[in-house]
């Protein structure tokens, strides 16, 4: 059964930190997860967990409006690579975007990522092309409808 929780607490740390290096072992432009845990903290964000019967099987962190950004930004999307392509990525997503707006905060949701087509697919568009860095092909996207 496919359920979801926030998991910003010490008890799923390692299995979330397990899933995250194991995503992001080719991407030197990724701080580690430690740092990444921090940040989402800092900001007063939120980390859901995506969880197959009790098993952690992805992740999905957002972060509040940094003081001179004008959106929320989701960060460290990450599925366990065992669970890859069973459409786990995109309820993860959905689930914390539905959260994202309980907040009732107006902004835009954003994302700097290098996994366009799954962004696009999921109603994400291009605001800034960042080129290639160390072999990874980075976007700048927001959430909802291109005005």
């Amino acid at each position: 059964m496919i359920h979801y929780k926030k998991i910003l607490n010490k008890q799923y740390y390692s299995s979330a930190k397990r899933i995250f290096d194991k995503s992001y072992t080719d991407d030197k432009n990724y701080a580690p997860f430690s740092h990444q845990w921090e940040v989402v903290n800092f900001y007063r964000g939120n980390l859901y967990g995506i969880f197959n019967n009790k098993k952690l099987i992805g992740m999905c962190a957002w972060i509040y409006p940094l003081p001179f950004d004008n959106f929320i930004t989701i960060c460290d999307l990450c599925i366990d690579e065992k669970e890859r392509n069973k459409g786990y990525g995109t309820r993860i997503l959905n689930y914390t975007i539905s959260q994202i707006k309980k907040t009732k905060i107006d902004t835009d949701i954003n994302v700097d990522t290098d996994l366009k087509d799954f962004f696009e697919h999921n109603e994400f568009y291009i605001t800034e092309d960042f080129g290639e860095n160390n072999n990874h092909y980075r976007y700048s996207m927001c959430y909802g409808k291109k005005l």
